[in-house]
């Protein structure tokens, strides 16, 4: 639960100046930002808890470096989120993803999501939500995360340029391209669903 009295200035100046409870009133007021960012982006716990304490290290280590010109928790979000980065582009991705690959619900999913009647339309969310993790594990991890911050967290075009310390342009160009190779997916997909 955060507290609406909390100064993040006052503080990081705290910390500065060893105050523990200081620390440990920044990591309460943050925790729940930053468990929620690295939630959305890895899948498994122990990678969701090391990139947690990765996001924390990296703060505190540099915490003499945050300027006060934007919100702590803006700044603190950048740092979780290119721990996830970090994480991602040292796991295993996966490459290829087949129409063979998806399980009856995935391809259930897929089916629906392209039919005309309403009634298909309603699978399970579950479902879907499965199939997208599994399309986006064959992006590369900076593209994945950005269909994930703009399109399915519904992040503006410079809310997600910002995160990711991005330009404007560089942003757009990037969705383009992690559209397009979705798109590219789900048409071969089809393709090989129809085989």
């Amino acid at each position: 639960m955060t507290d609406e009295t909390f100064d993040a200035a006052d503080c990081v100046a705290r910390i500065l100046a060893g105050d523990d409870g200081a620390f440990r009133r920044l990591l309460d007021q943050t925790y729940p930002l930053v468990a929620r960012i690295v939630g959305s982006h890895l899948s498994l716990a122990h990678d969701r808890a090391a990139c947690e304490q990765e996001t924390y290290l990296r703060a505190f280590q540099r915490l003499d470096q945050y300027r006060g010109d934007a919100p702590l928790e803006h700044w603190l979000a950048r740092i979780a989120v290119n721990c996830c980065l970090d994480a991602l582009r040292t796991g295993k991705r996966k490459h290829e993803l087949h129409y063979s690959d998806l399980g009856e619900r995935e391809s259930a999913a897929l089916n629906a999501a392209l039919a005309d009647d309403s009634a298909t339309r309603s699978i399970e969310a579950a479902a879907a939500a499965e199939l997208v993790t599994q399309v986006l594990e064959t992006l590369e991890p900076e593209e994945a995360m950005l269909v994930r911050l703009h399109d399915l967290e519904e992040q503006t075009l410079a809310e997600t340029a910002a995160t990711l310390g991005w330009s404007l342009s560089w942003t757009k160009t990037k969705l383009a391209r992690a559209r397009g190779r979705v798109r590219g997916l789900l048409e071969r997909l089809l393709g090989e669903r129809d085989r």
